[in-house]
């Protein structure tokens, strides 16, 4: 598969500035363009989540959920922009205004051992979450589990 990335044209750029208040902050934007032809199986969606606070944010996804840092975009004295990985659940995190707004949710699909992932939350005792766990309406061999972080973004685990 080729791919590139191109900078928009200013002409390209001007209709999505006026076309929403969301897309007036953007500075640069780049396209991911490939053949034609080339299947999608590699198309990526990374849900982002708006952050208040860079150290409960850790706090909570890291010390408590159990994600990884993968890189982080932290210069001094502006907003922290970082990814998280758990085993393939790939999140981004913000502190910027307008990425995004707070009080989204992600649903994670397939997770496997959640029961297990369920007993090992509780028993770290964060004292802010303690989540419960339950079979989902449409399959019984199905678990469903959510947790909310401290800025209000939900997310949604089923699995077994």
């Amino acid at each position: 598969m080729r791919a590139f990335y191109r900078i928009l044209k200013k002409d390209e750029f001007d209709p999505i500035l006026s076309s929403t208040d969301t897309f007036k902050n953007v500075i640069l934007t780049l396209y991911y363009c490939s053949d034609k032809n080339a299947p999608m199986e590699n198309t990526v969606a990374r849900p982002i989540f708006r952050i208040f606070d860079y150290p409960k944010a850790l706090e909570f996804y890291v010390d408590w959920l159990g994600f990884k840092i993968d890189w982080e975009d932290k210069p001094e004295k502006t907003p922290v922009y970082l990814q998280i990985s758990l085993d393939g659940i790939v999140l981004h995190l913000t502190e910027h205004h307008g990425d995004c707004s707070p009080g989204a949710r992600v649903h994670i699909e397939n997770f496997t051992k959640l029961k297990d992932y369920h007993k090992m939350l509780l028993e770290k005792n964060y004292k802010f979450n303690r989540p419960g766990i339950g079979k989902t309406p449409w399959n019984s061999k199905t678990y469903c589990m959510e947790v909310i972080d401290p800025f209000g973004n939900r997310l949604t685990f089923t699995g077994n």
